[in-house]
């Protein structure tokens, strides 16, 4: 990540929705100010930070929409405009920020100073113990959810970094948007990883087997 553009970074702020890491937000932009917003990230090659509305609908002092203060950076890694000026885009996040402050900005929408939060990666023993933890549920998920486990197969094999490992299959797990933002702001690799551990845990323990009917 690029550390000079979260001097001043755009953002788009949205209700319910977080992006996290190694995920991909496919978004219709179709507002006046956000095909500006996307026109200028296309051709300056500027980040976007997705910005949560506060759930509480206050508005600060400049009288805009208050947002929480992390949010997840994303870069555009598709586009397409459409002949009456929207946007197709595909963000992919490429990392976490804080809000600093907010600048006046003299474009229709929101630009902040902000900065990385890295990702903490704690004891490494314990992170690859965690690692081998999920192998061994993938394995036992088999017989009890096919699906799954071929889910976490694919991640495994194409995400061996525990780091991107655990915010994809992390964003997978937490469906709502207050679990997302929790997992947004869990910087620690480990911690992650534990969580996934405990919810696959969970879920093996309320599922039963799958028969040999099922399955065909």
């Amino acid at each position: 990540m690029d550390l000079a553009q979260l001097e001043r970074l755009i953002i788009f702020p949205l209700p319910r929705v977080v992006l996290l890491p190694a995920m991909p937000m496919p978004l219709h932009i179709f507002e006046p100010r956000y095909r500006k917003m996307t026109r200028d990230a296309i051709d300056q090659g500027r980040y976007i930070g997705m910005a949560t509305l506060d759930p509480e609908g206050d508005v600060d002092s400049a009288h805009r929409p208050r947002v929480r203060p992390l949010v997840g950076v994303g870069s555009i890694a598709e586009w397409e405009e459409l002949p009456d000026g929207r946007f197709h885009i595909l963000l992919e996040g490429i990392g976490r920020a804080r809000i600093v402050s907010e600048h006046r900005s003299t474009q229709p929408y929101r630009e902040v100073q902000a900065e990385a939060v890295p990702d903490q990666h704690g004891d490494p023993g314990a992170t690859r113990r965690s690692m081998d933890a999920v192998r061994g549920l993938m394995m036992s998920l088999r017989l009890r959810n096919p699906k799954l486990a071929e889910i976490l197969r694919e991640e495994l094999e194409q995400h061996p970094d525990a780091a991107e490992f655990s915010n994809r299959l992390g964003a997978m797990m937490h469906g709502d948007v207050e679990s997302q933002y929790e997992l947004l702001a869990m910087t620690c690799v480990g911690d992650r990883m534990e969580s996934i551990v405990e919810h696959l845990s969970d879920f093996l323990a309320r599922t039963t087997v799958v028969s040999d009917d099922e399955l065909n």
